[in-house]
């Protein structure tokens, strides 16, 4: 069975895996500059890399819904709870 989920818990499933495993379930590679889009198409998505992958260090994702690089900001839980149309 299948359930759609938002982007908040996609961004805490991504922060539990290791670098590898990052580069097949994001649209961008996770060694990508702070602030880049995670996923692809950014439209309605808010995950972006807060820190970088660097070597085996996996890549910390973080929602930031106003576009002002401070993420999982209080108050703009709304947004990042949206659909990321992806599948568990």
């Amino acid at each position: 069975m299948k359930y759609e989920i938002n982007q908040a818990v996609y961004r805490d499933f991504l922060n539990t895996l290791d670098s590898l495993q990052q580069v097949s379930r994001t649209g961008t590679l996770p060694s990508g500059a702070a602030g880049t889009s995670a996923l692809n198409p950014s439209g309605r998505n808010y995950l972006e890399i807060v820190t970088p992958a660097i070597f085996n260090n996996p890549a910390v994702y973080g929602c930031d819904a106003n576009g002002n690089n401070i993420y999982d900001q209080q108050g703009y839980g709304r947004q990042c709870q949206s659909c990321c149309n992806k599948y568990l």
